[in-house]
């Protein structure tokens, strides 16, 4: 189970105006497939924040658009799968008010995954690098499409068929701007078309890990520490990750560690926690 930091790149004025900066993806699970690689998928505990406000159909056949009303607003979760066929491209659309929208679409010819923003109204983070238009050639090609969307207003989540995921930052502006639907320009029989407006304040099944964290610092160039086994291994490397030293913590709190600065590492009982030092 992981997750990461996304970035906003907006300029200082627009994080002072916003009073934050930076957020975090929502959490994948990573597992290995037949071939050995990395494939990811949304956490399962995400299903906990789906409220009653939803959209459920199968074997839609669309040439043309379809509301997912009552679903509506900045806190969504959106699924459809697919057949890729002979259709320009099919997908879903978000902050849509008018002719405006967000869309995230494939295109089979190309093999193509696109997040085009450039139509609404919104804090331009990305101007002369992808002017609001995000396309990634999928690293192999598919027969059936798994097209699975969350938006939480800045920021929005998209996994594809259980494989590949990424993560964009988006700052609509139009605060009327709640539309979604799906979209195919061609036939397309969307086999699974769904959606669901999410309560972040629902239970998703992350819970804090409740351990002690030692305290471990350095002083003089010597070891210290409390709270922690004096069985415990600790290990020293550089900062260019070369291994200085490593033995018992009891042994190591006698040691002149001969660096200025490094990584120290210690497994206790099963944790590890690391910490970057700086000796003065």
């Amino acid at each position: 189970l992981v997750m990461g930091i996304v970035p906003d790149k907006l300029a200082t004025e627009e994080n002072y105006k916003l009073g934050w900066a930076h957020t975090y993806s929502l959490p994948r699970e990573l597992s290995l497939d037949a071939n050995n690689q990395i494939i990811q998928k949304p956490y399962s505990g995400l299903s906990a924040m789906r409220t009653s406000t939803t959209y459920s159909a199968n074997n839609v056949s669309l040439n043309g658009t379809q509301s997912l009303s009552p679903v509506s607003g900045r806190a969504i979760e959106a699924h459809a799968i697919f057949a890729v066929g002979s259709q320009q491209k099919a997908g879903f659309r978000f902050f849509k008010n008018g002719e405006k929208s967000v869309e995230v679409s494939y295109a089979p010819a190309t093999n193509t995954l696109t997040v085009d923003a450039s139509s609404v109204d919104r804090i331009h983070n990305d101007d002369g690098v992808f002017d609001g238009i995000y396309q990634s050639v999928l690293p192999s090609s598919v027969s059936n499409m798994d097209m699975h969307v969350y938006i939480d207003h800045s920021i929005m989540d998209i996994f594809i068929n259980k494989t590949w995921a990424t993560s964009i930052r988006l700052f609509p502006t139009d605060t009327t701007a709640n539309g979604v639907e799906a979209f195919s320009e061609g036939s397309t029989t969307f086999t699974t078309l769904e959606a669901w407006n999410l309560d972040k304040s629902s239970a998703s099944g992350i819970q804090a890990a409740s351990k002690n964290v030692p305290h471990i610092y350095l002083e003089n160039g010597l070891i210290k520490y409390s709270d922690i086994s004096s069985d415990a291994i600790a290990t020293v490397y550089s900062v260019d990750g070369k291994l200085i030293k490593q033995d018992y913590i009891d042994k190591l709190v006698t040691s002149l560690i001969p660096i200025k600065n490094g990584i120290l590492q210690v497994k206790d009982k099963g944790n590890s926690f690391s910490m970057k030092f700086l000796v003065k």
